[in-house]
């Protein structure tokens, strides 16, 4: 991968380190700087070989760029500091979902200016584009992937590109504003220049009903206090060996595990469809899916399921966690998203992994 991008490695007078493949990666691609200051870059098993690896790969060089030797002012430096004041000159309430808005905005003003350097030294193609562009079309239930979406329209329209495809995209989305926000995020890319104003006008465009918008990360909050698991177990009844052993050695550490084993006098009398629903949805830090043929067919699982995704699209972060176990595909589980293959792992380093995430 590092030998075939050599050239713009050499254009961009980067220092690479190692480039490897990993089985579990949190995201898409991850880069950092070693102690010999050169970056190492991991990239996630499951896009390798796919067009998608080439973007990311790509992408990833021009924001380590961005972070050695930026070639566009910043006036929203240092993020924290200045996101901070953003919101009070909106007067909106300051809270960490309002700060991660404007933190997420700021990002993608920063990466249309990056998709533009791409374009102008040729390093990928209007088509090449265009493909990433429909990656964040299609996960864009993360709201962070929307602002990329529209950072990304930019920079291809500013390079003469074509995004008429997207029309249809932009009407489902009901994102009625997005001309008025292309042309401040073009205005950033002609300017080199990222401005406080600039952030401003995005969120006012972004989030015109704000009262609503701040009710329901309220809403979320509170939810997230009254949590009653570190995690929620969903699986089918054929692969409980598997649920069941990642619950006792959970429970052994004294995390909090939702397993219906557990729970069975807690359940007896219950209403089932909607205290499921509660906790797939409001009680658990994180949800534990099994992935299996088996989970693809059951009624309940599938109701847990789109629980647990009602509570993703939500947070806006993530909650739910992959652990397959054969090659079935379920409906509403995008593909890159980073997921642990059991075959791959095995169940203790699986369970590892797991106590990794819920003590971070």
């Amino acid at each position: 991968m590092k030998k075939r991008y050599n050239q713009i490695i050499k254009d961009l007078n980067l220092k690479i380190g190692e480039v490897n493949y990993e089985v579990y990666l949190g995201s898409d691609i991850y880069f950092n700087k070693n102690e010999k200051k050169n970056w190492d870059i991991q990239i996630y098993q499951r896009i390798k070989g796919t067009p998608l690896e080439k973007y990311m790969f790509v992408s990833a060089l021009v924001t380590i760029k961005r972070k050695e030797d930026q070639w566009f002012e910043d006036e929203t430096e240092p993020i924290k500091i200045i996101g901070k004041q953003i919101l009070q000159e909106l007067r909106v309430e300051q809270t960490d979902s309002t700060e991660t808005v404007i933190c997420d905005i700021i990002e993608s003003l920063k990466y249309s200016l990056e998709v533009d350097l791409i374009l102008k030294n040729q390093y990928l193609t209007h088509d090449d584009i265009r493909e990433l562009i429909k990656y964040y079309q299609q996960v864009s239930i993360v709201q962070m992937m929307l602002y990329q979406f529209i950072a990304g329209l930019s920079a291809l329209r500013i390079n003469g590109g074509d995004i008429t495809i997207f029309h249809e995209t932009i009407i489902q989305k009901k994102i009625y504003n997005v001309l008025e926000m292309i042309d401040i995020y073009e205005n950033c890319i002609n300017t080199k220049t990222i401005s406080k104003g600039d952030v401003k006008k995005i969120f006012n465009l972004l989030y015109p009903d704000l009262k609503n918008q701040i009710k329901i990360m309220k809403i979320i909050s509170n939810q997230e206090e009254d949590q009653n698991y570190d995690v929620a177990l969903s699986f089918a009844g054929e692969d409980r060996a598997i649920a069941k052993k990642i619950a006792d050695e959970l429970t052994k550490q004294n995390y909090k595990v939702f397993y219906d084993e557990y729970e069975q006098a807690s359940l007896w009398g219950k209403d089932l469809y909607s205290h499921l629903n509660d906790v797939y949805k409001n009680r658990a830090r994180y949800c534990l899916i099994i992935i299996s043929e088996n989970y693809s067919k059951k009624v309940w699982t599938t109701h847990e399921r789109k629980a647990a995704q009602t509570k993703a699209f939500l947070n806006n972060k993530e909650y739910i966690l992959p652990l397959r176990i054969d090659n079935t595909e379920i409906d509403g589980l995008n593909e890159t998203v980073g997921y642990i293959d059991l075959n791959q792992v095995g169940i203790e380093k699986t369970i590892d992994l797991l106590k990794q995430k819920l003590s971070s």
